[in-house]
């Protein structure tokens, strides 16, 4: 096989591996010839050595290709309470969120019969990527056409297995949660600073812990999109508000993931860090910064254009342990408070999830998630939210409830439903209330408006 067959079965493997890259795909066949030609010529051949130098760095020493990069933030100080006795003092706790599926999805009674399904899909679309490997070797549109005819590709049907496999997605994870735990297993022990691991990067979990009143620090081994966003466990794009409420003990906030520094442009991670009062002097962001895959450009797939392999988290973790062990205080003598109460709620009526999860926001800030309950055949009719009253703004207040899952369209029972917020006791007065639909007529998300009494 030469070299530009590589190059191009790389294309084909990168381009064709994910339904997510077909998102918005035309159906039409000359419009699918005309963007593959389109693709190659966008799609730079690298040289031979280069592929061979990065290939080694993956088989190795994978640690190379992942880099750490470090940001010092000054933020506000926080209004400090001095504890006389130092058995009061508080004991900071290290966290480690991993990649692993959700354990309502692996233990389910219908996870055998998945597997199955998902090796019957990878087999169909091996054949299929055969017959797409010759279409795209054709030099011409008219050629491509032509091969589109004599091999019958339906692209319809690939698509829809793609998009199939997509939603099996917790299939990957687990494979790679047994890389995941068996670097954890070795490497958590031999670390400086004591750290547990939270076997789940789940919206709510981490949300919980990011506002706890001990958290010391918190490492993310997460997706990350090439737009900037992540990923949890469940599929979910994590909302922007997810990291605007953080405790005044937090030190330190780690992302191990591609497009490291884009993901804290995204969530303005420095700013935040910074506005949000904490206890000590400078507090400290590590994001990973992954290797160019090679001859991959932007715009290819979503997150393919940077290589963050799970091996490289050996080397990168101890990087980050090692610097946070010189200047870390694990036991505080001085701390802000607990954290600030929940005497606010959002309360859901008749909000049934049938796929997919929805996120809360509040003014900007993350309030919580809801999705289908696998155990049951309906998610109970009633949800309600705590969230801080720092919050709620003395004037107008905008509540917004919309899908946030990445590889399924979130959908609901029923458009009828209440929604009602308890702000100290009082109900704020509802000015405006917004439904919005998808162009099937199917609920997108809902827009709410409200005053502080």
């Amino acid at each position: 096989m030469s070299l530009s067959q590589i190059v191009y079965f790389l294309f084909i493997f990168y381009w064709t591996g994910s339904a997510l890259a077909f998102k918005d795909f035309p159906l039409d066949i000359t419009d699918f010839c005309l963007e593959i030609q389109s693709q190659k010529l966008n799609f730079h051949r690298p040289r031979a050595g280069q592929i061979l130098k990065e290939g080694l760095k993956l088989t190795l020493i994978p640690g190379k290709l992942v880099h750490l990069e470090e940001h010092e933030i000054e933020p506000i100080p926080a209004e400090i309470v001095k504890i006389g006795s130092a058995q009061q003092s508080q004991v900071l706790r290290n966290l480690i969120f991993s990649v692993d599926p959700p354990v309502e999805l692996t233990h389910s009674p219908e996870a055998a019969k998945i597997q199955t399904r998902y090796q019957q899909i990878n087999r169909r679309l091996s054949k299929l990527k055969s017959d797409l490997s010759f279409i795209v070797f054709a030099s011409t549109v008219e050629q491509c056409i032509a091969r589109v005819g004599e091999v019958r590709f339906d692209l319809e049907s690939y698509l829809n297995l793609l998009s199939e496999r997509t939603s099996l997605h917790w299939i990957e994870q687990m494979r790679e949660a047994v890389t995941v735990e068996k670097i954890l297993t070795k490497l958590v022990p031999r670390l400086k600073l004591k750290w547990d691991v939270i076997h789940v990067t789940d919206l709510m979990a981490l949300h919980r812990a990011l506002r706890s009143p001990d958290i010391g620090n918190v490492v993310l081994i997460a997706h990350g999109l090439s737009e900037g966003k992540m990923v949890d466990s469940w599929m979910s794009e994590y909302p922007l508000g997810v990291f605007t409420d953080l405790s005044a003990s937090l030190q330190s906030l780690t992302f191990f993931a591609c497009h490291g520094d884009r993901i804290a442009q995204t969530y303005q991670l420095e700013k935040n860090l910074a506005s949000l009062p904490f206890n000590g002097a400078v507090r400290k962001l590590f994001v990973s910064r992954g290797t160019s895959i090679p001859g991959m450009g932007e715009g290819v797939t979503r997150g393919a254009a940077e290589l963050v392999p799970i091996r490289s988290f050996n080397a990168f973790m101890r990087k980050v342990d090692r610097n946070l062990a010189k200047s870390a205080v694990e036991k505080q003598g001085l701390f802000n408070q607990e954290s600030p109460p929940f005497n606010c709620t959002v309360i859901l009526n008749g909000f049934v999830v049938t796929i997919g999860t929805f996120g809360l926001n509040l003014n900007g800030h993350f309030v919580g998630t809801i999705r289908k309950n696998l155990n049951d055949n309906e998610h109970s009719a009633e949800t309600a939210f705590d969230f801080p009253c720092s919050y709620v703004d003395r004037k107008l207040n905008i509540l917004t409830l919309h899908g946030i899952s990445l590889i399924e369209t979130s959908r609901i029972q029923s458009s009828q439903f209440q929604v009602n917020v308890r702000a100290l006791g009082k109900a704020p007065k509802m000015t405006r209330l917004t439904h919005y639909f998808r162009d099937d007529h199917g609920y997108q998300s809902s827009k709410f408006e409200f005053l502080s009494n």
